[in-house]
């Protein structure tokens, strides 16, 4: 059987014909012998068993065929937190790191005592959880929402394995309907909760349009509910806004800093939709280290 460094020296060819990087090979050697990184060029002469051969040239095919590293081998890292990924939830993604940031600022700046947080379209739950990782507040109510069940089922694996089943609940809604309209019995309970505190709201929604789908064969390999933002990437962006509007004027919290991910031509449209749903916000476009329209943080 082949040893690492001859595999690695073997699958050069894909590599020089942009097929596959560096990273990705590595990534998924290790994954195939269950080592680390470091462990490969640590022991370059380890010989792979046969097992472990047939499961390293299935990740490749994979990969190959569209499917990201994390997806394949079911983690990834993400504001230097690792969380488990599978076929039903989005790959988190670096520029979705800013978003953190924003959140992280505004509590700085601000110091809010009295706090709801609530994560839309949560996934893997990675944003409320890297957000409870670093900051320090308390009396702090944190809600992580999305509409798939499969979705809240790998968020409420990452919840568990983080040690924060006491700091976040999951709710299965279609955005904000199960607050903005609760059964009768909860509405007093929502009231109480959001009534004179500080609403943080974080919501990377899908915001990518139909053409740009299926303009990208990689992002088929991802779940389309997670993706699919309708004719112009706004539609529940659009929703969003007055489920916002209504939260503000039935429960009447102290503020409300909501953000949101967009793509990179959106932020015109972005914010024509907004003010025609809420007049008076103060919307701040943030670009990623690309220099892309990316973060939009609004204060209602």
């Amino acid at each position: 059987m082949k040893n690492i460094k001859q595999i690695l020296k073997e699958h050069n060819k894909i590599i020089a014909k942009n097929l596959l990087n560096n990273q990705d090979l590595e990534l998924l050697l290790s994954h195939a012998i269950k080592k680390d990184k470091i462990f490969l060029f640590t022991y370059p002469e380890t010989k792979l068993n046969i097992l472990e051969y047939i499961k390293f040239k299935y990740y490749i095919k994979k990969r190959l065929a569209g499917f990201s590293v994390a997806t394949i081998t079911g983690k990834k890292s993400f504001y230097g937190i690792e969380f488990l990924v599978n076929k039903h939830v989005l790959v988190p993604r670096p520029e979705t790191e800013m978003m953190v940031d924003e959140v992280r600022t505004y509590v700085r700046t601000y110091k809010p005592t009295n706090i709801t947080m609530i994560d839309i379209g949560t996934g893997t739950a990675c944003i409320p959880i890297s957000i409870l990782k670093n900051i320090d507040v308390e009396n702090t109510n944190f809600y992580a929402i999305d509409i798939s069940k499969k979705a809240l089922k790998i968020a409420k694996q990452n919840i568990k394995i983080h040690g924060l089943n006491n700091k976040i609940e999951l709710k299965k809604s279609d955005l904000l309907k199960e607050i903005v309209s609760p059964p009768e019995s909860e509405r007093a309970s929502w009231k109480l909760k959001i009534e004179n505190s500080d609403i943080i709201i974080t919501a990377n929604l899908p915001y990518l349009t139909k053409e740009q789908i299926q303009g990208s064969p990689s992002i088929h390999k991802e779940p389309k509910l997670a993706l699919d933002g309708g004719k112009n990437g706004m539609d529940l962006y659009i929703k969003l806004f007055t489920q916002i509007k209504h939260v503000t004027q039935e429960y009447q919290p102290s503020s409300l800093f909501l953000l949101c991910e967009i793509g990179a031509l959106q932020s015109k449209i972005f914010k024509k939709s907004l003010l025609h749903i809420l007049p008076n916000a103060k919307i701040n476009i943030k670009k990623d280290l690309a220099g892309l329209d990316r973060i939009v943080t609004i204060n209602c």
